[in-house]
């Protein structure tokens, strides 16, 4: 994360009171755009909003849907005694499935960074992203903890709050958030006074300091951890304010959350229309991926284009001067755990004449621990319980190196959720069916990016090359297409000895049987 931002004392204080804020994080010139989009999208919505409320007060799904109107929800409200004045706020969840420039910043390294480096965590999942509008009138926001409305069983959770206008002083009327200090590590609140107990009521009385940031300008951004206690004023001025929040992405789903009643999704109501998509579809208590809940933190783009990203040429040429040997080598480190390793970059193509119009085209992407879930009858269980996925595109032609982006950002998705479909049903097939199923979902994996690829990008031209390597256990598959080279060493510490122990084959036109496949298809080959 950015050191000057996320400074040594703003870790501390985010550490110790369980909140913070972070000054100007964000441009103003990003903001005020993103403002106009989520004000647009919020207007669109509003009987939506009025609807999750009324699930909310009712506890049913089917009293929501029968609200038509604006009007019919506020008077279902009014009948379940809770009159429309009151309401804290409308909400909006999951914006950043729908809104590009939400999306943007909900899934930027500048947030996603920051938040693995407040959780001290290695990788962290996008878990939702929501807008805030406090309408002039709107009641108080009352004291809760957002982890208690999300369905997993976690500590690491931490949501971004960035105000889309200037917040004026708390004496001034102003409607941030108001955090309870300490609050996310009082673990005796919850173990002697349960969920709903009469010292919720006295918390103002319970913490000895109760904070706020304001008064903050567009770009600062408040932090609070998953646990942390807050809350908010009435409003006099219309607010609107967009929050993500982020989660440990070894963090698993709870039983209660996943569990289907008289299908309906079990869990706190206040947020359940913001999971209840995807929660059914994973396993509780395992290890889990889900298109809904995207890995953000690392990112999986390596090496970097030193084309256009000056901060590499900058580490590189560190590198070669022998200048900031550590820091550069930081800069340069990809993604990983146990299994990481640096990537040197190639760097432009042709003579420096020719820098202005070559790129690099190569991709890859290391993940350790690769989300595979792997249960005990598996035979990729075991062994460490290894789940690695190494993955190299070589972009060709014009516009290659988008192609090998997207398939470097596509596959690994698309792969998890082919291998964990293998896995859920491994219980039922032999080892021989197992690993046989699993060929068959990489090679699938890769016609999917193809496909999509077809769908999501329109290059003119272009393609890439693509080797991927999983290890699941003690097994390891190797998948290629294309007519790069790659192969699987072995290294020995005692002897110094590094021996090539498989090498791909490369998918030339000129070999007979690719050369059949083309013209099968159609096509036809001349060798030069």
């Amino acid at each position: 994360a950015d050191t000057d931002l996320l400074s040594l004392q703003l870790q501390l204080d985010y550490a110790k009171n369980g909140h913070t804020v972070i000054p100007a994080f964000l441009s103003s010139d990003i903001i005020m755009p993103l403002r106009t989009k989520l004000v647009e999208y919020s207007a669109s919505r509003t009987l939506d909003a009025y609807r999750q409320k009324v699930e909310v007060a009712s506890g049913s799904a089917e009293v929501a849907v029968k609200c038509t109107t604006i009007e019919e929800c506020i008077n279902a409200l009014h009948g379940l005694d809770v009159p429309a004045d009151s309401l804290p706020f409308l909400q909006h969840f999951n914006v950043w499935k729908v809104v590009p420039a939400a999306r943007r910043i909900a899934k930027s390294t500048r947030l996603a960074d920051a938040a693995a480096t407040l959780l001290d965590v290695p990788s962290v999942k996008l878990y939702q992203d929501s807008i805030f509008h406090k309408r002039p009138g709107d009641g108080p926001t009352p004291w809760h903890s957002d982890a208690r409305m999300a369905p997993f069983d976690t500590s690491k959770m931490i949501t971004f709050w960035v105000p889309l206008q200037p917040i004026p002083s708390h004496e001034d009327g102003g409607t941030g958030l108001i955090f309870a200090d300490g609050s996310h590590s009082d673990f005796a609140l919850p173990f002697w006074n349960g969920l709903d107990g009469h010292e919720y009521e006295r918390l103002e009385e319970r913490y000895t300091k109760i904070s706020h940031h304001m008064p903050l300008e567009v770009g600062d951004v408040t932090v609070h951890a998953g646990w942390t206690l807050h809350c908010a004023d009435d409003a006099v001025d219309e607010r609107y304010a967009y929050a993500v929040t982020y989660v440990d992405a070894a963090a698993e789903v709870r039983e209660d959350a996943a569990t289907t009643v008289n299908g309906e999704i079990r869990g706190d109501d206040e947020d359940k229309w913001s999971y209840m998509d995807w929660v059914g579809e994973v396993n509780p208590r395992r290890l889990f991926r889900h298109p809904s809940v995207p890995v953000v933190w690392p990112k999986l783009l390596l090496p970097k284009d030193l084309g256009v990203d000056k901060g590499a040429v900058a580490a590189l040429a560190d590198l070669r001067s022998g200048k900031d040997l550590e820091g550069a080598l930081h800069r340069l480190d990809c993604a990983g755990k146990e299994d990481a390793a640096v990537l040197t970059m190639t760097g432009l193509k042709g003579d420096s004449k020719k820098r202005s119009s070559q790129i690099n085209q190569d991709r890859a992407v290391i993940l350790s621990p690769y989300s595979v879930a792997c249960p005990s009858e598996s035979p990729f269980s075991g062994y460490g319980q290894k789940r690695l996925l190494v993955g190299i595109f070589d972009g060709h032609n014009a516009f290659g190196e988008a192609v090998a982006q997207f398939t470097c950002d596509e596959l690994p998705n698309i792969l998890a959720d082919k291998l964990n479909e293998v896995q859920r049903r491994c219980s039922d097939l032999t080892t021989v069916q197992v690993l046989e199923e699993t060929m068959v979902a990489v090679a699938d994996s890769f016609v999917a990016v193809d496909s999509k690829g077809r769908v999501d990008l329109d290059p003119p031209s272009g393609g890439a090359t693509a080797t991927a390597v999983i290890q699941l256990g003690k097994y390891v598959f190797v998948a290629n297409c294309g007519d790069s080279l790659s192969c699987i060493a072995t290294y020995s510490k005692s002897t110094g000895v590094t021996e090539v122990i498989y090498t791909t084959k490369e998918d030339k036109a000129g070999l007979e049987e690719e050369r059949q496949r083309i013209e099968e298809a159609g096509g036809s080959v001349r060798m030069p």
